[in-house]
């Protein structure tokens, strides 16, 4: 379920949150907003200074799917550095995100760096969707493009492989 690419739901760290066949379809269909952090660090973590250098904008994100671009994804996927080298999400980077209220973030990168991994439950607990091991982020635009990301539906579960596309403007 946890797996390429795939999408986990609040349940997946939150006791009461909803398994994946619980969430609204329309969730996972929404105007995508990305921001280029492709200058971060190997194993460095991404705080709420590098997302406000990127244009991160809370009232832009309220109900769009945001795209968090390193481009980490795209040149570690089958290394053993995928999972150790990478950057990561700050806590006070997952923090604002959450206050942000998108529906979901989608990143080409960790967004933990390792157990307890309190980024999922600052997210999850605020009903930001985890869109994981996504690929080509850098080549989306700011804004004007509609995110797809469409999980497979299985009853109970905590999150699903999922097949996602982004459709440009115009």
């Amino acid at each position: 379920l946890h797996t390429a690419t795939h999408i986990d739901a609040p349940s997946h760290f939150i006791a009461d949150g909803a398994a994946i066949d619980e969430i609204a379809i329309d969730r996972f269909h929404r105007p995508g907003v990305r921001l280029d952090l492709t200058g971060s660090p190997p194993g460095a973590a991404i705080g709420l200074a590098e997302l406000d250098a990127a244009g991160f904008e809370p009232a832009g994100c309220r109900g769009a799917i945001l795209m968090l671009a390193t481009g980490w994804t795209d040149h570690a996927f089958e290394t053993p550095q995928l999972y150790g080298g990478n950057p990561y999400l700050a806590l006070d980077a997952a923090e604002a995100i959450a206050s942000a209220a998108p529906s979901a973030i989608g990143l080409d990168f960790a967004v933990d760096h390792g157990k307890p991994f309190p980024n999922h439950t600052v997210l999850l607990g605020a009903d930001v969707l985890l869109i994981e091991n996504l690929m080509r982020l850098p080549e989306l635009p700011a804004d004007g493009f509609t995110v797809s990301a469409f999980p497979i539906r299985i009853a109970g579960e905590n999150g699903a492989p999922a097949r996602v596309v982004a459709e440009l403007a115009g």
